[in-house]
């Protein structure tokens, strides 16, 4: 095994490592938020719409009651 392929490999598994070490670090500062809705979205829009008066559907015409 010449010096050039011996480095190359050490290169690539240095490359590993370090990619396992920042996902080790990543874990241990605790789950992050993915993409999507916000915790607790969907209790302000259920508030929200409570507290808006029935309509017919159409905006602005507020449903006989």
């Amino acid at each position: 095994m010449n010096v050039k392929n011996m480095l190359l490999e050490s290169r690539g598994e240095r490359d590993r490592i370090d990619q396992a070490v920042t996902a080790v670090e990543q874990l241990a500062q605790g789950r992050k938020r993915g993409p999507g809705r916000p915790a607790g979205s969907l209790t302000v829009s259920r508030q929200v719409r409570e507290s808006r008066p029935a309509t017919d559907g159409h905006p602005g015409k507020q449903a006989a009651q």
